[in-house]
């Protein structure tokens, strides 16, 4: 029997056939952007691939550098086995002999480098020649491989070999992701069909093998999106996926995609994982099957079984398998498994299409588990809700059928049964007595009703369509024009009723489409003009001039308008609508505005003996009038008045604290009052007179005890005479603030400076701002005030008091001194505050350590002049920090040590200069004198050195100094 060529015999075959035709070379330059010689080989060299090798090899060997399509041509042919010695492993030599920026030379450098052909594998060349290769060309163009052929698509083989390598870990680390990234980078292209088929081919197998990582891959796309990737996830990754037949894998990746966008975030509304549900539903999967039965958990659904085409697939597998599946999971409800009763309830819903049955849907939904998610648990209870939806459906063509009209083609003034404004009315009056116990009837009450022209009927029309999702088509058009017509003839109920119907707020649920929501607010204020009583109930009830009796007869009369408004609300379908809480004065308001009545009248009381007492308090100005009991009064009126609970807070109680507090001298407690008087403030009356004199009360104590040499009281009332009120608060008749006195900045500022000058301290009322120094303050209301010089001052009083805490026994000296500073800065010549501001400002633009040191260096000497040895100290201190080798710093800090009294420190610092001017006796006397430092100083100027010898490691008297403070440090 003859069993045909063999393998060698076919290969000979082939190596001896033709490899071009003469007649397509013509074309070739064109076809490959000019990289085929510029004359064609000769005829005999195409007759076959071992001539056509043998020909190239030899024009190379003759030409070997000004040749590089021949060289990729015979290194392709390498790969390829196509010739005589035709081997891949002396495609490395022709690659590299070869134009590199060629995509194909890039291609076949990275398949040498990737598996050793002629070339020891390098992992790094590789993945950088075939990612230079994998960048799509500007515009394709065919290569010349001989035989007859089109060379492949360059972009796709390098993305192919980069995807596989990963897979495999082939040449390169395996990486499932990059495998992934690559894979899809080769497939979403215009491919020819056999690298389609192949790329497919090779990513099933891929996730045959890597199924159960497709969630943890899809993540890692997700994060790659986000970090602004623009590749997106492969488009058959849902293909690939059922391919593998990993049910599993299929379920957790629709699972985790279900509702995220393209980048992972999660979404609101839609949903992604159905089709992977389905799919491992299909196999059998049954938390998938669950999944697809059920809303996702962000609540959203597809309407998919109602016989659309598009949902063809959905619809047979329902068909077909949800007895089974709703077996099973009547089963699993049965036996406690709550989660079950999700698919059910959502499935009798009918919600997707499909023949819903209500009861079984209610049944299930009541028993949904508590951890169903909000969204979802919210879709399956809408959905019964829908159930009523399309039932009202039904309902709404025995409408139209009543009203003789369509959705488009309705006008409530031109019906086909006449009017019968009785009969209508009772129809009306019956639906709204049946609404609480028989829905249905009612809305069939209102309909007759409406069909027979009765106005209000036709809006408890509208307000039952829209409660109830129910479209009504072009009804609206129709009654909004009733409406206006009844409304503009006067009727309030119709005012009231468009006030609702025309509000366009976003959480309006019963507006027209034509709402706006200053329309709305145009027919809320009409309505409102017929409920004139409520209104001036309201403010007569503040009125403490009018007598009781009138009071009474007003409430009589709102409670009658109540009434009426009552009866139109029932009649028109208002009830419970927030127009009506302006129309009406609710039981609530009344009780309110009857215990403010009590209350205001009262306060008038309190007033008016508040008043009388004032010309006592006028003659209590002098300091030793004042009791210290009176702050403890003045905080228990604050605390009635402002505490942090208000069921605990109480104006008259608060009054009657404050009135104690100024009797008793308090020098802020007028300023209380002059607010009430000012702003009628919890219904004082208002009088701008008492309100002036109060704050004069304030101002006369407050400078009393200021006179005394009290710092508190310089520093508040300094501060209330120089912080600038804005309009709304210097208003003595309307003030936004009570704590403000006229502004007087010279007197303002006398005050505060003479606190300032003592060392005061910012007190509580201040804020973010207390516990500073009033020195602080005062600075910087200099600085507002764009005058440099005083703020400069100022501001070094600040950080020469901050430095000091005064209440210490110890810093008694260190104080007086500081106070004696502030006062000579105080006397100091502007030329020399602006000498030292000129330093200070050197200090700030000094650049560089040299000229930063510098800077320190000449303000150190000019503070040590002035006698500030403090900011002198500091300033010499961080110059010796940044440059220790200086030893005339070191030599300055010694002198302002000397000045401060710190002969320890003076010992050291002389020493470290000798030594650092090579005085050879100097390091054993720094070793001396530093032993005598205590343990804390001892430290910083260790620290110093240690820094010092690693700045400048060649310095050998810096190493020597460090060695033998070293010796004095304690360790653990």
């Amino acid at each position: 029997m003859n069993s045909g060529p063999s393998q060698a015999e076919l290969r000979e075959r082939w190596l001896n056939g033709p490899t071009y035709t003469a007649s397509a070379w013509a074309a070739l330059r064109t076809e490959t952007n000019g990289k085929a010689p510029l004359v064609a080989p000769p005829r005999r060299a195409m007759e076959s691939r071992r001539a056509e090798f043998a020909y190239f090899l030899g024009v190379v060997r003759a030409n070997p550098t000004q040749t590089p399509w021949e060289n990729l041509r015979l290194a392709e042919m390498c790969l390829l086995f196509q010739g005589e010695g035709a081997e891949p492993s002396r495609a490395f030599d022709f690659f590299s002999k070869s134009n590199p920026s060629w995509p194909e030379v890039q291609l076949g450098l990275g398949l040498c480098h990737l598996r050793g052909y002629g070339v020891t594998p390098d992992p790094a060349k590789a993945r950088t020649h075939l990612e230079a290769a994998a960048v799509e060309a500007p515009a394709a163009k065919t290569r010349y491989t001989g035989g007859g052929e089109a060379f492949r698509d360059i972009t796709y083989l390098a993305r192919r070999e980069l995807a596989v390598a990963y897979d495999l870990g082939q040449g390169l680390p395996a990486d499932a992701a990059l495998a992934l990234q690559w894979y899809g980078s080769a497939e979403n292209r215009t491919l020819m069909t056999r690298d389609y088929n192949e790329i497919r081919a090779l990513r099933v197998e891929f996730w045959k093998r890597q199924s159960g990582r497709a969630r943890a891959l899809a993540e890692q796309e997700f994060v790659r999106a986000r970090g602004g990737d623009a590749a997106p996830r492969s488009t058959s990754l849902f293909q690939d996926l059922v391919a593998s037949g990993d049910a599993q894998a299929l379920h957790d990746l629709g699972e985790f995609v279900d509702i995220r966008d393209v980048r992972g975030q999660e979404i609101a509304r839609g949903r992604v994982g159905l089709p992977y549900f389905l799919a491992a539903a299909k196999l059998g999967h049954e938390p998938a099957a669950r999944a697809f039965f059920s809303p996702a958990k962000n609540g959203s659904n597809t309407r998919d079984l109602d016989g659309d085409p598009a949902w063809r697939e959905h619809g047979d597998f329902v068909r077909e398998q949800w007895p089974a599946w709703e077996k099973k999971w009547l089963a699993a409800a049965q036996a406690g498994d709550a989660s079950a009763h999700v698919p059910l309830a959502f499935h009798y819903s009918g919600a997707r299409g499909n023949p819903p049955n209500l009861e079984l849907a209610q049944r299930h939904a009541a028993a949904l588990p508590a951890t169903t998610p909000p969204a979802q648990r919210a879709a399956i209870t809408g959905a019964i809700a829908l159930h009523h939806a399309r039932e009202g459906e039904a309902w709404v063509k025995t409408l139209w059928a009543k009203l003789g009209a369509t959705a488009q083609t309705i006008d409530l003034n031109r019906l086909k049964t006449p009017a019968d404004p009785e009969r209508g009315a009772a129809l009306r009056e019956e639906g709204i007595t049946l609404a609480s116990t028989d829905l249905k009837q009612a809305r069939d009450r209102w309909r007759d009703a409406a069909a027979i022209g009765d106005l209000p009927a036709q809006v408890h029309l509208h307000l039952y369509a829209k409660r109830n999702r129910i479209h009504l088509g072009d009804y609206y058009k129709s009654l909004q024009a009733r409406l206006e017509a009844a409304a503009n003839a006067g009727d309030p109920g119709a005012m009231a009723v468009l006030s609702v119907v025309l509000d366009g707020s976003y959480n309006s649920t019963l507006s027209f489409p034509t709402a706006i929501y200053a329309l709305g607010q145009e027919w809320r204020g009409k309505a409102i003009t017929h409920a004139p009583r409520r209104a001036q109930w309201l403010e007569v009830a503040k009125n403490t001039a009018l007598s009781d009796a009138h009071c009474a007869e007003v409430r009589a009369a709102v409670l009658v308008e109540n009434e009426a408004w009552h009866a139109r609300a029932r009649t028109w379908g208002l009830t419970g609508q927030q127009v009506m809480a302006e129309l009406t004065v609710s039981e609530e308001e009344l009780r309110t505005v009857d215990g403010m009545r009590a209350q205001f009248v009262a306060l008038a009381g309190t007033a008016r003996q508040v008043a009388e007492q004032l010309a006592l308090w006028e003659t209590t100005v002098d300091a030793r009038d004042f009791d210290p009991e009176a702050d403890a009064r003045y905080l228990q009126g604050h605390q009635a008045w402002r505490g942090a609970d208000e069921d605990e807070r109480d104006l008259a109680q608060a009054v009657d604290y404050f009135s104690q507090s100024a009797g008793l001298g308090q020098p802020m407690a007028p300023l209380v009052f002059a607010y009430f008087f000012g702003s009628g403030h919890g219904g004082f009356p208002k009088d701008a007179d008492l309100s002036r004199r109060f704050r004069r009360l304030c101002d006369a104590r407050l400078s009393a005890l200021a006179e005394t040499g009290d710092t508190w009281a310089q520093t508040i009332l300094g501060d209330m005479l120089v912080a600038k009120p804005d309009d709304d608060t210097d208003n003595a008749l309307n003030p936004g603030l009570f704590e403000w006195l006229p502004r007087d900045w010279a007197r303002g500022m006398k005050w505060l400076e003479a606190a300032a000058i003592e060392g005061a301290v910012l007190p509580r009322n201040f804020g973010d701002s207390s516990g500073q120094t009033v020195a602080f303050y005062v600075s910087n209301r200099h600085y507002d005030a764009e005058d440099k010089v005083a703020h400069a001052r100022w501001k070094l009083i600040d950080e020469l008091y901050r430095r000091i805490d005064p209440t210490d026994e110890k810093n008694a000296k260190e104080w007086a001194d500081a106070l004696m500073q502030a006062r000579g800065v105080l006397a100091e010549s502007a030329a020399t505050t602006l000498a030292r501001m000129k330093l200070d400002q050197a200090v700030e633009d000094a650049e560089g350590d040299g000229g930063f040191v510098a800077a320190r260096r000449q303000r150190a000497l000019s503070h040590h002049a002035a006698g500030l040895h403090a900011h002198a100290f500091s300033d010499a201190d961080i110059a010796t920090s940044i440059a220790p080798t200086d030893a005339s710093l070191w030599r300055l800090l010694a002198q302002i040590q000397q000045s401060r009294g710190e002969a320890a420190d003076v010992a050291v610092c002389l020493s470290l200069a000798q030594a650092l001017e090579k005085e050879a006796a100097a390091p054993a006397r720094f070793e001396a004198s530093f032993a005598k430092l205590d343990q804390e100083r001892q430290g910083d100027i260790r620290d110093r050195l240690e820094e010092a010898v690693k700045a400048h490691p060649d310095i050998a008297v810096m190493k020597d100094l460090h060695a033998r403070a070293a010796k004095f440090e304690k360790r653990p």
